[in-house]
């Protein structure tokens, strides 16, 4: 079954890593869990990004297997969602403040 890139959420996780050994426990772990699209290590920020429609629970279990700890950086759902109200794209700018004038105060 193909994801298409439509559907596919990205999920960041921190992932202790000290070496490419690691880095490929990891990756093989990951790739066992349906909806695994593709994977993107970051060794030197620690960060792992996998794209594909896995729930990201799933990920840190398959992770913890590896005895690493994984935490949920961050998670965006598949485009396929609506999108929330945004303004469009071709809004006006808003209009700028009108310019106080320096006016001078007579003497009484």
């Amino acid at each position: 079954m193909a994801i298409d890139m439509e559907k596919a959420g990205v999920t960041e996780l921190y992932v202790r890593m000290d070496c490419n050994g690691c880095v490929q426990k990891i990756k093989k772990a990951i790739h066992t869990i349906d909806g695994v699209r593709d994977i993107n290590v970051d060794i030197h920020q620690q960060k792992i990004t996998v794209v594909g429609g896995a729930d990201p629970e799933l990920l840190v279990k398959a992770i913890k297997k590896t005895k690493k700890t994984a935490t949920i950086c961050s998670h965006a759902e598949p485009a396929s969602q609506p999108p929330s109200e945004s303004p469009p794209a071709e809004a006006t700018p808003p209009a700028e403040p009108p310019k106080k004038s320096r006016q001078r105060l007579s003497p009484p």
